[in-house]
Formats: C-alpha cells, sequence, structure tokens
C-alpha cells in the first residue's frame, strides 16, 4: 500500500494560540481575543504531546 507524500495524520495536534488579532482603524471596538475554548484545548493537548518528546 502506498502513502501519499502530503499526508498529515500521523503529525499529531498542533498549536492554535495565541491567534493574530488585527484591527483596522475606524472601529467601534477593539478585538481582543487571542483564542476562543476549542483552539486553547486544542494548544494545551499539542503541548502536552511534546512534554515527554524532548
Amino acid at each position: 500500500m502506498s502513502h501519499p507524500t502530503n499526508c498529515t495524520c500521523c503529525e499529531g495536534p498542533s498549536g492554535q494560540t495565541p491567534a493574530l488579532v488585527t484591527n483596522r482603524p475606524g472601529l467601534n471596538a477593539v478585538a481582543y481575543r487571542v483564542g476562543t475554548q476549542p483552539q486553547f484545548k486544542q494548544s494545551l493537548l499539542a503541548k502536552l504531546s511534546t512534554l515527554g518528546a524532548n
């Protein structure tokens, strides 16, 4: 069985926070959220999976 070269199934979770926050000029409110709950959870799981690799 051949495997495609662009397969990412074995890479594991990756960190997704802090997310890029951009505020264009002239807005009434400033965006400050650097991530959502699912993004933070994914980042924490990614960090846990790499702790024993060093």
